[in-house]
């Protein structure tokens, strides 16, 4: 998401400190535009049916999905999610308006066996 909205890759600029590189980063990015946020929805016991039809709300993007009929007991380890989105918007209270109504499309539209 950081990426996608500042341009700047920072676990590559990381890596770039740490070997001693010259940093492709050497200032405060401007804010973003458009605004943007991730939403990465967790898994709980047993097998996800992920909604159907891709998210209708508009600015949403899923970049992520764990392969059908997967079953789960918990997380295998951080970052593990069913499905990740990335929320887009003019601004911030936009980006949060549009996040909190893909979180309620999918805990409409998902099943969990």
């Amino acid at each position: 998401t950081y990426r996608r909205a500042f341009g700047v890759d920072l676990a590559l600029e990381s890596l770039r400190g740490q070997a001693g590189l010259a940093l492709n980063l050497t200032r405060q990015p401007q804010a973003p535009d458009p605004y943007s946020g991730q939403v990465e929805f967790t898994p709980r016991l047993g097998v996800c049916r992920p909604p159907a039809e891709p998210s209708p709300i508009r600015g949403t993007t899923q970049v992520s999905q764990m392969p059908p009929g997967k079953s789960f007991a918990t997380a295998p380890k951080a970052g593990d999610g069913v499905a990740c989105y990335t929320v887009e918007g003019d601004s911030s209270p936009q980006v949060r308006e549009r996040i909190t109504s893909l979180i309620d499309w999918w805990a409409s539209e998902a099943v969990w066996v």
